[in-house]
This record gives structure tokens, sequence and C-alpha cells, in this order.
């Protein structure tokens, strides 16, 4: 099992075990249905902001390869979601 396959979270459990990988396009997709909008691009990263949310997240856009699975981890939990609330955004 690689480093990526075996990320843990906070709780202990393992986080991306049984959830699918996303690529950049569709957590995009998941930021704007829950009221972030794109704020600007740097590079191949895109930033994204939520009015009364001091955090920004940034998404790298690396043509259509799935976001490593520590990454998506950081993504999720930058929004306050849960990973089955954020995952339920997906089409």
């Amino acid at each position: 099992m690689s480093f990526q396959e075996n990320v843990v979270s906070k709780d202990g459990s393992q986080f991306m075990s049984n959830n699918p990988s996303l690529n950049a396009k569709q957590v995009r997709k998941i930021l704007i249905a829950i009221g972030y909008r794109h704020e600007r691009t740097k590079g191949s990263h895109e930033i994204y902001s939520k009015q009364g949310c001091k955090l920004k997240i940034t998404v790298p856009f690396h043509g259509s390869q799935d976001l490593k699975k520590g990454t998506l981890k950081s993504i999720i939990d930058s929004t306050g979601l849960s990973k089955d609330e954020f995952f339920s955004h997906l089409d």
C-alpha cells in the first residue's frame, strides 16, 4: 500500500479507502455548489473564497489528473464539511 492510499484522518480512520478520486474540475464544481467563488488564478492553481469565511481554498489544476488524496483531504477539511457531505455534491 502506497503512502497516498494510506492517508489517515484525525480520528485514526483511513480517509479515502472507499471514496472516489476527484480531479480538479470535479472539485471546482463542488466548491461552487457549496457557495465558493473563483477569486483568482495563479499559475496552474485556482483560489476560491466564500463570503464570511477567511480561509481560501487553493485547487491545483494539472490536466485531468486526479488530485492526490492528501490534497483532496485538505480541501475537504478546509470547507468544514464531512467527507460524506462533500461527496454528496458530486453529480
